[in-house]
């Protein structure tokens, strides 16, 4: 697989992924869901609950716009079998997002699965930039401790509260990443390292939009500020992290400010782990 091949999967299953919905009784043709977001039934004719949830929520129908446009790729992509996908679908679509009763649950339910499907596109398209993008690992429990965090406002990492950081400390010469509107801070907990995006809002504020777990210190020691040569402007800044004294990069996440989110990318697929432009951030606390 050449470099434009494995950019071209980075960014349909990642980064750049506007889609369309996916139901079992969607039609394909919708346009692109950032325009006007649909889900793929006919609102018209809802009759569920679900279908109703969906409906009235701006966010829903793109989540579901955004499901039916992976869903459709993968169904097309080699290396994945279409009737095993469409089997899994609909299993998803009654015993999974059937179950909802909120718009919470719906959020929930939508996000899993579109990860869910992004993975096994990547997985099959190429093993090793699946390998490149995992999560590193972390305690599930801490996980959805930090995770619990998104959503709120940047002030309590500014000024943190001791009972809701309890535990939280800066890493030892780790500053944060600032970009335009966001920032990157990290922090650690029980030996546990994250680096929290931020992002602004349009009343001036910001909020914690992601959190992304780092490597341990024995796989990267250095919390970089990149510049990556890749030509796909949410993927070109974002956070590095390598060994002290090595030059390779073997941790990269793009700053993808219009999505919100840290999007690990596979520098090793693309060829660019040893062309980054990395240096320590300029600006910290």
């Amino acid at each position: 697989m050449n470099n434009a091949a494995a950019l071209a999967i980075v960014l349909t299953c990642g980064l750049s992924s506007t889609s369309r919905a996916g139901d079992a009784n969607s039609s394909p043709g919708h346009g692109p869901a950032s325009v006007s977001p649909a889900p793929g039934f006919d609102c018209a004719r809802a009759k569920s609950n679900v279908e109703h949830l969906i409906c009235s929520s701006p966010d829903l129908s793109r989540l579901d716009a955004q499901l039916g446009d992976i869903f459709s790729n993968a169904s097309g992509q080699a290396g994945l079998d279409p009737k095993a996908l469409r089997h899994d679908e609909d299993v998803w679509l009654s015993t999974v997002r059937g179950a909802c009763t909120d718009v919470a649950c719906l959020e929930s339910a939508y996000a899993h699965r579109i990860e869910a499907l992004k993975n096994q596109s990547l997985q099959a398209a190429s093993p090793a930039a699946y390998a490149q993008t995992r999560p590193f690992p972390v305690d599930p429990s801490t996980l959805a401790h930090v995770r619990g965090f998104i959503g709120q406002s940047c002030d309590i990492l500014m000024k943190p509260s001791p009972d809701l950081w309890s535990g939280f400390s800066p890493i030892k010469g780790f500053m944060p990443v600032i970009a335009a509107g966001a920032s990157v801070r990290p922090m650690m907990r029980d030996q546990s390292r994250f680096a929290f995006l931020t992002t602004d809002t349009d009343d001036g504020g910001c909020r914690i939009s992601d959190v992304v777990v780092l490597p341990d210190p024995g796989t990267a020691n250095a919390f970089l500020q990149c510049d990556s040569p890749i030509p796909d402007d949410a993927a070109r800044t974002g956070v590095g992290m390598r060994l002290v004294g090595d030059r390779k990069v073997v941790a990269y996440w793009a700053i993808d400010t219009e999505h919100h989110v840290l999007e690990r990318l596979p520098l090793g697929v693309l060829g660019v782990e040893n062309s980054m432009h990395c240096r320590e951030p300029e600006t910290g606390e």
